[in-house]
């Protein structure tokens, strides 16, 4: 037992390759929710520091929690966004701060979806996959047009992109909580799955990463 256990945690401290990236071990700093930086969503002294003593404690990869797309997409407070070029320095340094323990940091990027909080972003209609009431937050959910749907598109692409910019290693997409893009795929959300998975297809990403 004893003997396996040893063995385990050995192949733990091996590097790891992933496509032109090589991880310096398998531990993880998996995204979770620090609300860290301030209520624009600029990276704070704080925040960098954080992700710095986890690259310090010899992480190999941090994953970067809920760079949120647009100003009306996030569902928590004081969480990063990085959608304006105005935004780019702050998490630049943060970057900086993580490779120079030659650490890896990847962005996980967002749309809260049904979960958004209208009192966190601007007080606008909480979208989601599919209209319906819900009681977590206690609001009417409205379905995107196909516009809006295009325009939320667009702005994960202008992340994606301002995160490249920004020195970080790469990019996690989160499609789970019933998060927007996981609302088109859970049957209680997507009442009209079908029909957007059957219309145009968007180019995700088209010249990005």
């Amino acid at each position: 037992m004893s003997g396996g256990v040893s063995m385990n945690l050995e192949k733990m401290l091996e590097p790891l390759s992933i496509g032109s990236y090589t991880l310096k071990n398998r531990f993880v700093v998996a995204a979770m929710v620090t609300s860290m930086c301030d209520e624009q969503g600029y990276a704070t002294d704080r925040y960098i520091a954080y992700r710095e003593a986890k690259a310090k404690g010899s992480y190999g990869p941090s994953i970067a929690e809920d760079y949120v797309v647009n100003a009306h997409a996030g569902g928590y407070q004081n969480v990063a966004r990085i959608y304006d070029e105005s935004m780019i320095p702050g998490h630049h340094r943060l970057a900086d701060a993580v490779h120079k323990y030659g650490a890896r940091i990847f962005a996980q990027i967002y749309h809260a979806g049904h979960q958004i909080n209208s009192k966190v972003d601007g007080g606008v209609p909480v979208k989601s996959a599919s209209h319906f009431a819900y009681t977590w937050n206690r609001q009417m959910l409205e379905e995107p047009t196909k516009e809006e749907i295009k325009g939320i598109v667009h702005d994960v692409d202008v992340t994606a992109k301002n995160v490249k910019t920004d020195s970080f290693d790469g990019v996690e997409i989160h499609v789970s909580n019933g998060y927007l893009i996981a609302g088109f795929l859970l049957p209680e959300q997507a009442h009209r799955r079908v029909q957007w998975l059957l219309s145009e297809p968007l180019p995700l990403f088209e010249g990005s990463l």
